[in-house]
């Protein structure tokens, strides 16, 4: 059974990492700013969203191989404790206004305690899930358990996302 859970991790992670990466594909420019003004004083150029959307697609592919799954899984820990680091800067620093980014470059999103807790809870389930038995798909119900449980985390992220997104929307002075 942890097999089928650490598949349906991996599908999920793979997922959310494929996803990052193609919105700092489509929207170069607006990280390399959204970078800046969350670390002024760096030089970030265009590169540095650039390698950083090519990092998390080496994250998404290498995390469903069952022989470099756990290096995978320590990169998707590694990067969302960095962006949730990064988040709790911002509002460490007052600047709860400042855009996430974690949505697309359409995004409404603004940093938050809530991002960023949602952030360490996937770093954790990252590390959690390195001690799930890790095995190549063992047959076609194998595979289906574990699609059933990405889509449901998918859905659990996305719906996260949502109510968050609300709750910053209803709390603004309209």
């Amino acid at each position: 059974m942890t097999e089928v859970l650490g598949n349906g991790l991996a599908l999920f992670f793979a997922w959310l990492f494929a996803a990052a990466a193609l919105y700092k594909f489509r929207a170069p420019r607006y990280y390399q700013m959204l970078l800046k003004s969350h670390m002024p004083g760096l030089p970030f150029n265009r590169l540095i969203p650039m390698l950083l959307a090519i990092t998390e697609l080496l994250i998404a592919v290498l995390v469903l191989w069952p022989s470099t799954r756990t290096a995978a899984l320590v990169g998707v820990a590694v990067l969302l404790s960095g962006y949730a680091a990064t988040m709790s800067w911002q509002l460490r620093n007052g600047h709860a206004d400042a855009a996430c980014g974690c949505s697309g470059a359409g995004s409404e999103l603004l940093v938050s305690p809530a991002l960023v807790a949602r952030n360490l809870v996937c770093a954790a389930l990252a590390l959690a899930s390195m001690t799930a038995v890790v095995s190549a798909w063992s047959g076609l119900l194998s595979a289906a358990l574990s699609l059933v449980i990405a889509v449901a985390l998918v859905s659990g992220y996305l719906l996260c996302e949502r109510l968050i997104g609300n709750a910053q929307f209803m709390n603004q002075d309209v």
